[in-house]
C-alpha cells in the first residue's frame, strides 16, 4: 500500500469516540451530519450468501465488470481517483438498482420484484437477504457486492457529496468475518460484526480499509431508499444511534 494509507493505518491517528447530541424520530435524522455511522443489529442470516460468494468469486466479479460495473462506474466521480494507484484487491459489481429505468434497461431483469441483473445464472444471488432487509422495513435503492483481496486497500477518502442522497442512507454488511479493516477519522475502527447493519456518513468522514486476513472479505453496500423505508425501522435505526452516541 502507499505511505498515506499506511500512515492513516498507524498509531499516529488514533480514535476518539464523539459525543453527539440532536438525534431525533424524523426524516432529518438520514440527513444528520455528525455521525460517523449507525450499528443496527438486524439479525441477518448472510451464510448462503458468503457461501455463493466464495463459490463463484472469479466467474460472478469477471462478468459483471465486463456487463455492468464498468459502464456504470465511468459516471463515477471517483473512477478517476481509484484508478491512479490509490487502492489495490478491490472488486465490486452492482446488483441491485431499483428506481433507475435506464438501468433496468441494459440488463437482464428477474422475477425477484427489487433484482435486475447482468446474467441470468446468477439471478438468484443475494434475493435471501434483499427479502430479510425487505422484513425489517428496509428500502433498497442500490444494492453493490464488494471483495477485498487478502493484503488489499483503499487509501484514505470520502465519496463524493450528492444533493439528493441523504448522508445516512448509505449502508454497509459485512458478510465474512474480519478483524478490524475499516477505519473511520477521527473515530477509529469499526469493530464489525456479521449481521449487523451499518449506516455510514461516508461522505463527510474520512475513511479507509485494509485487509489483514488470509482470506478475501465480502460485504454488501448500498443506499437505502429513506421514502420507502418503514416507520418501524427508522425508530429503530435511530434507538441504535442514541445506545451509541448520546
Amino acid at each position: 500500500m502507499n505511505s498515506y494509507t499506511s500512515q492513516f493505518h498507524s498509531a499516529q491517528f488514533p480514535g476518539h469516540r464523539p459525543q453527539i447530541t440532536g438525534i431525533s424520530i424524523s426524516k432529518d435524522f438520514w440527513h444528520h451530519q455528525n455521525m460517523p455511522f449507525v450499528d443496527i443489529d438486524g439479525q441477518l442470516d448472510v451464510g448462503k450468501d458468503l457461501s455463493y460468494l466464495q463459490n463463484h468469486h472469479q466467474e460472478l466479479f469477471t462478468e459483471m465488470d465486463s456487463q455492468v460495473n464498468r459502464r456504470l462506474c465511468a459516471e463515477r466521480e471517483n473512477r478517476v481517483w481509484y484508478s491512479t494507484s490509490h487502492g489495490d484487491g478491490w472488486e465490486q459489481c452492482i446488483v441491485v438498482k431499483s428506481d433507475n429505468e435506464e438501468h433496468r434497461a441494459i440488463v437482464t431483469g428477474t422475477d425477484h420484484p427489487d433484482m435486475v441483473f447482468a446474467s441470468q445464472p446468477h439471478t438468484y444471488i443475494l434475493t435471501d437477504i434483499l427479502d430479510q432487509l425487505r422484513s425489517l422495513g428496509f428500502g433498497i435503492r442500490r444494492l453493490m457486492v464488494a471483495a477485498l483481496a487478502p493484503g488489499g486497500w483503499i487509501q484514505p477518502h470520502t465519496d463524493p457529496k450528492k444533493s439528493n442522497i441523504p448522508v445516512l442512507s448509505h449502508f454497509w454488511i459485512p458478510v465474512s468475518d474480519s478483524s478490524a479493516g475499516l477505519k473511520i477519522w477521527p473515530y477509529g475502527y469499526l469493530q464489525s460484526q456479521v449481521g449487523h447493519i451499518y449506516l455510514f456518513n461516508n461522505q463527510n468522514y474520512v475513511h479507509s480499509v485494509i485487509n489483514t486476513d488470509q482470506h478475501t472479505r465480502y460485504v454488501l453496500l448500498g443506499l437505502i431508499d429513506t421514502d420507502k423505508t418503514s416507520h418501524e425501522f427508522l425508530e429503530t435505526a435511530v434507538q441504535s444511534a442514541r445506545n451509541q452516541w448520546c
